[in-house]
Formats: C-alpha cells, sequence, structure tokens
C-alpha cells in the first residue's frame, strides 16, 4: 500500500486512475480546487501548502492540465494550458524540496505533442522534440518535472498520445459522426498515436509499481493508425459511411484558434520503453477501443 499525491485526479484521466488505485488499497491525497469530504482511502486539500513538511508522500501522480480538447484556442486559452501545467509542477518541486522526505517516485504527465510532426518516421523515447507552441510547453513541462530528479526523486515523463474512452479526445467527435458528416483530416495520411484508457491507466500503474522505470514514457497503444482509418474506424463502429471529403487543414486552423497541431501533425509512436520493460497491452486494436469507448458512452 503507498501513500499517493494525484493532481488532476478528478478529470478524464485521473477519474479512472483514482478508482483503480483505491480498489488496489492505495490511500491518496488529492489536490482539488473544491472542498471535499475526506473518506477512508481519500484525503483532499486545495493547495499543496496545506502539506505539513513531516507528510510521508511514496508517490505523485502529477496530471492537472486545463483540457485541451475545447476548441477554439483563444489567447486567454492557451495561457490557461500553460499555466496550468507549468505553475502546478513547479508548486510539486517547490513541495517536495521542503519535505523531511522527499518524494520516492514522480509520474509527470505529458504529450505525444512533444515530439511535433514526425512524418511517417518511427518515433521512440530518444527522437528529438519538435518546435511549435504545443512541443514547446511539453518540453518546458516535463523540465520542470525532471528538476526532481536533483532530489533522488526517480520521474518518468508521461508522453500520451490520443486516449479511447468514454469523454476525452472522443467526445466532440461522436456527435458529429453520429450524424453521418464525420472526416478524415487533410490528406489523413498523418499517424495518430492512441491508447485505450484501460490501458493507459494499467500502464501508468506499471510504471508507478516498477522501479526501473525513469525517463521519458511513450504512454500509447505498439501501433499507431492513420488519422484516415481512425476515422473510419469511429464511423464503422458507429454503423456510419464516412463520405465526406477530408477537412482541409487550413480551414481547420481557423475554427480550433490554431490549435489545429493536435490533429494535423504525424506522429508515428512507439511505445519502446514499456515494451522493453514487459507491459503487456490489453486492447491493441484500434477497433475494439473504439467500440468498449462508444459502448460506454451510450450508457
Amino acid at each position: 500500500m503507498n501513500r499517493i499525491l494525484i493532481t488532476g485526479g478528478t478529470g478524464f484521466l485521473g477519474k479512472q486512475l483514482v478508482r483503480r488505485l483505491v480498489e488496489r488499497g492505495d490511500t491518496l491525497i488529492m489536490l482539488t480546487r473544491q472542498p471535499q469530504e475526506n473518506s477512508e482511502q481519500i484525503h483532499y486539500v486545495q493547495s499543496l501548502d496545506d502539506i505539513p513538511a513531516t507528510t510521508i508522500i511514496d508517490a505523485c501522480i502529477n496530471l492537472a492540465g486545463e483540457p485541451l480538447f475545447n476548441f477554439p484556442w483563444t489567447a486567454n486559452k492557451r495561457k490557461r494550458i500553460w499555466d496550468s501545467r507549468i505553475n502546478t509542477t513547479t508548486a510539486l518541486t517547490h513541495l517536495n524540496r521542503r519535505l523531511d522526505q522527499p518524494i520516492a517516485t514522480l509520474l509527470s504527465g505529458s504529450a505525444s505533442g512533444y515530439y511535433g510532426d514526425k512524418g511517417n518516421l518511427s518515433v521512440n523515447e530518444t527522437a528529438d522534440p519538435g518546435q511549435h507552441y504545443g512541443a514547446e510547453l511539453c518540453h518546458r513541462w516535463e523540465s520542470c518535472a525532471l528538476e526532481n530528479s536533483q532530489l533522488n526523486t526517480r520521474v518518468c515523463l508521461l508522453r500520451t498520445g490520443i486516449v479511447i474512452g468514454k469523454g476525452g479526445a472522443l467526445q466532440p467527435m461522436l456527435p458529429t459522426f453520429k450524424f453521418g458528416l464525420g472526416a478524415s483530416i487533410g490528406s489523413g495520411e498523418q499517424f495518430w498515436p492512441w491508447i485505450a484508457i484501460e490501458d493507459w491507466v494499467s500502464a501508468t500503474l506499471f510504471c508507478l509499481d516498477h522501479k526501473t522505470m525513469t525517463g521519458p514514457v511513450n504512454m500509447c497503444a505498439p501501433h499507431a493508425v492513420t488519422n484516415k482509418a481512425f476515422t473510419q474506424l469511429l464511423a464503422q463502429v458507429l454503423h456510419r459511411v464516412q463520405w465526406l471529403p477530408g477537412i482541409p487543414s487550413g480551414l481547420l486552423r481557423v475554427i480550433t484558434g490554431h490549435s489545429s497541431d493536435l490533429l494535423t501533425d504525424s506522429v508515428n509512436m512507439v511505445p519502446k520503453a514499456l515494451q522493453d520493460a514487459g507491459f503487456s497491452w490489453a486492447i491493441a486494436d484500434c477497433r475494439e477501443a473504439l467500440a468498449i469507448a462508444v459502448a460506454a458512452a451510450d450508457q
């Protein structure tokens, strides 16, 4: 049983992770802006300053961040995206410095956007970062987390692709596809790294429990799919025909407020760190992952 500090525990990923952590008997300290009633296994804090220096924290899982898939990205939205990640991670580092006993393990969120647009290149954890806003954000976010290595904290950087589950990136896509108006983006040939939410949670717990895991970890299924394949599979799961031409990239950029890199970048991401460590995926087929997520959304 571990005592785990978690940020972002009420979000799309955090809710599923918290459920699994509680089921396996871990006790949690959850950072939340809203007052909550403590339970036997979960203690809520509204500020990291509320955690006494004498507290023993075995691990921290840092998932805090403004949601990415709420468009458009206005200037204010971009600032919230940046500040919510950088400021929280910086505050965690400050907490770790003042604790009598530093946190043993930090799993800190990141994203496949770290790599920018890599075309058809196979991308493992050693690939260089990209150059645009999303890549710069991920690079800075990771740099803040890695400062904890100086305190003898084991740091894993969870470079997450598109997580397929009830909610998340799939949620804004479903209404359009259900009406038969779904389409690929641009050429549709860009690779989308993906992972079923069940496997994302399992991979996170794997990184938590396996002390040899350190540094960047590509959180994705073994095989990325193209955007065209992804959208065709989603249409099939919904028993629709995808007949519209691809959405022009330029139009998408206007609609989304210059956040279209999330959708148009090609990242053929390979989860080499997880594969080398012996992690096993429960759902390695994208169509199966989409079918499970759609069924859950309909409940």
